[in-house]
């Protein structure tokens, strides 16, 4: 069985609780590597003592640094790559094809797609498995599409929605991760699949936006298109599905408004010039605005060439462990010998979708049918 795990960004927000989970639901061996000795040191004290395992390691790490990553790789199965370090996809990558194990990321990125793509071949001859755009969203809009195929049937249309109301005042984020997410939200690609055909939408109107029930927590919300990869190989194996995409709600006014178009227009014109300044101004809006019901929903509507009706709604109060959670339950299925041996996959195409949605259930994410 292959369950011994190395977590790059181990002691940030997602990575520990990817740790937490591993050890409470699996026998997993887990490392977790950051550049932080003393973070690392009180971390490992912290889950041993927590789940009374020898079972967690510590390991000073440079994602930057083959020799450093050489090492961190040495005796393990797998790398989760759990931290801001997109730019840097290429080194990890190669390293990890020598070091003959396998990968898993959490991060949103066009640019890193593409890094991976061109590993493609070499990935699937050497006889390794990479999972990317592990997490909810991406991660999951795919798999509950694919879950709604599964539990109805004859599904015609599918659409994932998401809204995300995080309490970010006490969250140590450090500004590398603030900056992947900045450029996460100004290079997206809005596009969604309807009649047939992928679709770009106009930002410039909201007639591509929908309006989405949340229920009680934060009802009716405007939301925008937002393209996931995961999406079109679905598209592809469903040849009943006529629509679906995934659409996000907005945080704020004054980012949704101001700063979101203000970044994309001036990220196109200047590049990473001045990316700083804009990350920190939106973690200080971000933290301003805080203020309960704290809670992140992943919902789907689906109807079947009958036109019958269906939803599933799931919801954590806190979108770090609801990034974690999915990560976990995928990894269950990686152990298990449950997914594919090799090539290059989004999570959301490659889990057993009625077990994670099974594994995600006891680890503690809210499921509703309605």
């Amino acid at each position: 069985m292959k369950n011994r795990f190395a977590i790059i960004g181990g002691t940030g927000t997602t990575g520990i609780k990817i740790a937490e989970l591993l050890l409470k639901y699996t026998d997993a061996t887990v490392i977790i590597a950051a550049r932080n000795r003393g973070k690392i040191t009180e971390s490992v004290k912290l889950l041993r003592e927590k789940y009374q395992t020898d079972k967690i390691f510590g390991a000073v790490t440079d994602a930057g640094d083959k020799e450093s990553l050489q090492k961190l790789f040495a005796d393990i199965d797998m790398v989760i790559v759990a931290s801001g370090t997109a730019d840097l996809v290429e080194v990890v990558v190669q390293v990890v094809l020598d070091s003959n194990i396998d990968y898993l990321d959490i991060q949103y990125s066009t640019h890193k797609i593409k890094k991976l793509k061109a590993f493609g071949i070499e990935i699937k001859d050497r006889g390794k498995l990479f999972i990317t755009d592990a997490g909810f969203h991406p991660g999951l809009p795919a798999a509950l599409v694919k879950y709604s195929e599964y539990k109805w049937g004859n599904i015609r249309s599918a659409i994932v929605y998401s809204v995300l109301k995080q309490d970010w005042r006490g969250l140590d984020i450090r500004m590398g991760t603030k900056i992947e997410f900045v450029k996460e939200l100004v290079d997206y690609d809005p596009y969604f699949y309807s009649k047939g055909k992928w679709e770009k939408a106009s930002m410039l109107s909201t007639k591509d936006f929908k309006e989405v029930d949340f229920g009680e927590h934060f009802g009716k919300q405007n939301c925008i298109p937002m393209n996931f990869e995961e999406l079109k190989v679905v598209v592809e194996q469903l040849p009943n599905l006529e629509e679906t995409g995934f659409y996000i709600a907005g945080f704020n006014r004054f980012i949704d408004l101001v700063l979101l178009p203000f970044s994309m227009v001036w990220m196109k014109m200047f590049n990473k010039f001045g990316i700083k300044s804009i990350a920190r101004l939106m973690f200080r809006s971000l933290k301003k605005s805080s203020k309960p019901p704290f809670r992140t929903i992943l919902q789907m509507e689906a109807r079947n060439t009958d036109n019958e009706k269906f939803g599933l709604r799931l919801s954590h109060e806190d979108g770090y462990w609801f990034t974690a959670i999915p990560v976990a339950a995928c990894l269950k299925q990686y152990m298990n010998g449950a997914l594919p041996g090799s090539g290059l996959y989004c999570m959301g195409n490659i889990v057993e979708p009625q077990q994670i949605i099974t594994d995600m259930k006891k680890m503690g994410i809210t499921i509703e049918e309605f």
